[in-house]
């Protein structure tokens, strides 16, 4: 489980809580950072029920997805796979996902909003968001 999964707040019988726990996570249903998080959040309810939440996994392997599409796209007709990996890596890509901001390092290494939550009401409760610096 990671800290933000609901089958841990469970797991740990009611010890961790809001007065006791704080950690980071990487998605936020509580916390729309943009119009694509919006979009991500009414998609996934729609097909799971109004009021479920999604997974950080969930919502990083859609964010996975839909920049793999966008960086093909920009890259360009009968482009390599190195082509796209050179829009994706010079520092100046960023993607607004259901996420977050995403941007990539020039080694690959995604550079990511992160959120600083706790667990409140049996839910996650966002307490701060940290935006990745932008060159």
């Amino acid at each position: 489980y990671s800290w933000a999964d609901y089958e841990f707040m469970k797991a740990t019988e009611g010890l961790a809580s809001e007065k006791n726990t704080a950690f980071v996570n990487f998605y936020s249903a509580d916390a729309e950072s943009s119009e694509e998080s919006g979009k991500f959040l009414k998609a996934y309810q729609e097909k799971y029920g109004k009021g479920t939440v999604p997974a950080d996994g969930v919502a990083l392997g859609y964010d996975a997805y839909i920049i793999a599409l966008d960086a093909i796209h920009n890259a360009g007709e009968g482009a390599s796979g190195e082509d796209v990996n050179d829009i994706m890596s010079d520092g100046q890509y960023h993607f607004h996902g259901a996420s977050g901001v995403i941007t990539f390092s020039s080694t690959g290494d995604p550079i990511k909003t992160a959120y600083i939550s706790t667990w409140e009401n049996g839910g996650v409760k966002t307490l701060k968001t940290i935006e990745p610096e932008r060159k």
